[in-house]
């Protein structure tokens, strides 16, 4: 769900965070940057250009709040921490990705043209370097960082649900509630990482069009005519 702060309160008010995620719960499927304010669509873009331009390392909420040309307390009311803008900037690095996604799939008849769907979304999405960059980036942080490891959790969490949802529809909790099925989801969201990683620190040598290939073809999905 995307939470937009509401009218500000005198006093000193808990800081609001545009995007609060649950493991398991669902973000839509259809949600884009478009659903943000435009005060959080600016901030956002300014905390990608610096991850981009000067590294993680120079990636403070005052230097964001600069770039964006908002104060540092517009930050911290939109975000609440550098985690939170993190946590949220993942989100939106796929959010175009994940809603092209949703639209495409309500065209889709069968689970095997959901799948199909899927893997032509992660080609485009793998087209977006600098997403890609951002990503990695903010990974590798939150490998030091344990509130970001957390909320970096339950977006996983999330892609797994969705992507499930979206292939399996109704019959999704029965599928994440089998370990070994819910085990074979984690495994593809691990793999899809691994790939877009290896695609971008090589790009003209990792031919992640043919990784991709196999990894569909070796995915357990429900096919026409037999089961999953």
């Amino acid at each position: 769900m995307v939470n937009e702060p509401g009218p500000m309160k005198r006093g000193r008010g808990r800081p609001r965070e545009v995007v609060r995620l649950e493991p398991g719960t669902a973000v839509p499927l259809g949600t884009t940057l478009a659903d943000y304010q435009p005060t959080s669509r600016a901030i956002l873009a300014a905390a990608r250009d610096i991850i981009l331009k000067l590294g993680m390392h120079a990636l403070t909420l005052r230097r964001v709040a600069e770039e964006a040309h908002v104060d540092v307390t517009t930050v911290t009311y939109h975000f609440g921490t550098r985690s939170g803008l993190l946590e949220a900037l993942v989100f939106a690095v796929y959010a175009e990705p994940v809603a092209a996604f949703a639209a495409e799939i309500e065209t889709c008849a069968t689970p095997d043209e959901r799948a199909q769907a899927f893997f032509r979304t992660l080609r485009r999405e793998f087209a977006d370097a600098q997403g890609g960059t951002v990503y990695a980036a903010i990974q590798a942080e939150a490998l030091r960082d344990d509130r970001l490891r957390t909320r970096l959790a339950a977006i996983n969490a999330w892609t797994i649900r969705a992507f499930a949802e979206a292939v399996y529809g109704d019959a999704a909790d029965a599928l994440l509630a089998d370990p070994r099925a819910r085990a074979a989801m984690q495994l593809l969201a691990a793999a899809v990482d691994g790939i877009e990683a290896h695609h971008h620190i090589d790009p003209d040598g990792y031919d992640f069009e043919a990784v991709l290939d196999l990894l569909e073809e070796l995915l357990p999905l429900p096919r026409e005519g037999g089961s999953g």
